[in-house]
């Protein structure tokens, strides 16, 4: 169970983290989401250099990887441990 736990967390990882390699930020979204805040011309460069980043989309795919991965092998020896095996005492 721990094993197919880990696999699992690992495979939906690896799918849900590609969405980042799909999302192209532009100024007018990082201007509307910052409503209220001031921002200088240098801080919105540096805001869509680092949403737009092709190193910050493989660091991120590489964190759902690993965070889904513990996740799953949480999961599964949580459920390793609860579940009755055949060994299990069958005492009336």
């Amino acid at each position: 169970p721990v094993g197919v736990g880990l696999l699992t967390g690992l495979l939906y990882g690896l799918v849900s983290g590609w969405v980042g390699f799909f999302v192209h930020v532009t100024r007018s979204v990082v201007m509307q989401r910052m409503k209220g805040h001031h921002l200088t011309s240098a801080e919105v460069n540096t805001a869509l250099h680092f949403a737009n980043s092709t190193a910050i989309h493989i660091v991120t795919w590489v964190g759902a990887i690993v965070v889904s991965g513990i996740l799953g092998l949480i999961f599964g020896a949580i459920g390793g441990a609860t579940a009755k095996g055949p060994s299990a005492s069958q005492d009336v």
